[in-house]
């Protein structure tokens, strides 16, 4: 039973100096970094992030009902505050402290692209196991973009407000520098860990692909020995990150444990997909999610609910039960009958390839264009990938092409070297001109892929689309 966080605890494990009144004992029923939507009883952890300083906040938390705060400022006197040397170093240290008390099995994600959906995958598959064996226990999974060093800590605090303690974890884990996936490992000790596709992301930071290889890979070799890593055997960069650890594995993709030996697709309903396996056995799901990448999605899913002992029953309801995520290649019926494929949360090469081929898979009659904004973090590589991501484009057989972003007229170039003359091109300054442009080629039977980093507010662009 989740019973909150003790005072006496957060002092021993954060080796803080309480202030304030004397208290026989304060629980505490949730932890928060954000003095806006602070709920009474919880902690108040003082963060300091770019652009603000949390223990500034410190006064306004307590006055919205946080019984304590941690903060590494000093002089808080005569008030409820846990002095402690570093927040975020003791937001960690509870968060590892309740991983510990509560025991909960737990699988964490990384990867360039699919973590997310894999993440929702497994969790629906979880939801679905404890539907049948408890139904009155949650998972607990990662919201939103919580998944960096304040985030992920967050999520396993979560569990404390729980009625009862979770039954599983489901933690993503992202990461913009070496070292960092390595940091959230050792936070969330997982039992299982499960690397997706890697791909051209983030490489700003990181200088090639095997250093951010080598980055996800931080999970694999940070994992206790005999847990469980899954692993796509065909990419040879993560295989080769199972080398100096002493991990279990689960394979999946060609020559594993687990492979997608059918596909069919269903339309914008979906898709049908077959797998093969040991463990499976010609397993059937229908997939309510569109695009081939999310069949592979699936591939890992599947691979990691095995990992997390649910058989076939569960893997087969929990992912006929998943929903495509806003902004993650979701189709959209708009008023005007033509349709919006919503790929605006992200883009990386990888993820914008994956769109134009699913565009292309569409058999339905119709104009096919695309709205294309931004793929950031690229480096020194950035203008060669969006130039190549034009040159995609055209060559994927689109009736028109608009482009938004600071790298709009590198994409223009690549389109235009395709030597497609039919296709239409057009630079805008802004997603929803681009849009306007848009409605007005296509027809009612349309189709148009809106496709950007998260910077470049490509959602904008979709709003409009559905604007009446």
């Amino acid at each position: 039973m989740s019973m909150g966080l003790k005072l006496s605890e957060v002092l021993a494990f954060s080796r803080g100096r309480w202030f304030g009144r004397s208290v026989s004992e304060l629980i505490f029923t949730g932890v928060s970094t954000d003095s806006r939507s602070i709920r009474p009883g919880e902690l108040f952890v003082a963060i300091k992030g770019d652009t603000y300083d949390g223990n500034d906040f410190v006064e306004a938390a307590l006055k919205a009902g946080a019984l304590a705060a941690v903060s590494d400022r000093q002089g808080h006197f005569d008030q409820p505050v846990i002095e402690v040397a570093d927040s975020l170093r003791a937001l960690a240290e509870m968060a590892r402290h309740v991983r510990r008390q509560k025991g909960f099995k737990v699988l964490a994600v990384t990867g360039s692209v699919g973590k997310t959906t894999v993440k929702e995958m497994v969790k629906s598959i979880l939801e679905a196991r404890n539907r049948l064996i408890a139904p009155t226990r949650e998972i607990l999974a990662t919201r939103g973009n919580f998944n960096n060093e304040i985030g992920l800590p967050l999520t396993i605090l979560e569990s404390v407000k729980m009625q009862q303690d979770p039954t599983d974890a489901v933690l993503e884990m992202g990461a913009s520098a070496p070292g960092e996936i390595r940091y959230l490992t050792e936070i969330a000790r997982p039992d299982v860990g499960l690397v997706t596709a890697i791909g051209p992301a983030h490489l700003e930071k990181f200088k090639d692909l095997e250093t951010l290889a080598k980055t996800k890979g931080e999970l694999l070799r940070n994992m206790d020995p005999g847990c469980l890593a899954v692993v796509n055997k065909s990419d040879p960069l993560m295989v080769a990150q199972l080398a100096s650890n002493s991990v279990n594995t689960l394979f999946y993709g060609p020559d594993g444990q687990v492979w997608l030996k059918k596909n069919e697709s269903r339309g914008f309903r979906g898709q049908t997909l077959t797998f093969g396996g040991p463990a499976v056995n010609d397993m059937v799901v229908e997939l309510p999610l569109v695009g081939e990448h999310n069949a592979f999605n699936a591939v890992a899913a599947v691979a990691a609910a095995l990992a997390m002992d649910c058989g076939q029953l569960e893997i087969k309801q929990g992912l006929s039960r998943i929903e495509a995520l806003d902004g993650r290649l979701k189709p959209i019926h708009a008023d005007q009958g033509y349709w919006i494929i919503d790929d605006s949360y992200n883009a990386n090469p990888a993820s914008v390839e994956a769109g134009l081929n699913y565009m292309t898979s569409i058999a339905a009659p119709g104009i096919k264009g695309a709205i294309l904004g931004d793929m950031l973090e690229l480096g020194s590589e950035a203008r060669t990938f969006h130039e190549e991501m034009g040159r995609s484009a055209a060559e994927h057989g689109l009736d028109f092409l608009a482009v938004v972003g600071s790298m709009a007229r590198q994409t223009m170039s690549g389109a235009r070297t395709a030597g497609s003359r039919r296709i239409k091109l057009e630079i805008f300054s802004a997603p929803e001109d681009a849009a306007d442009w848009a409605r007005g080629l296509l027809d009612k039977s349309g189709f148009v892929l809106v496709k950007g980093s998260r910077a470049g507010a490509l959602e904008r662009a979709v709003a409009r689309l559905q604007a009446k």
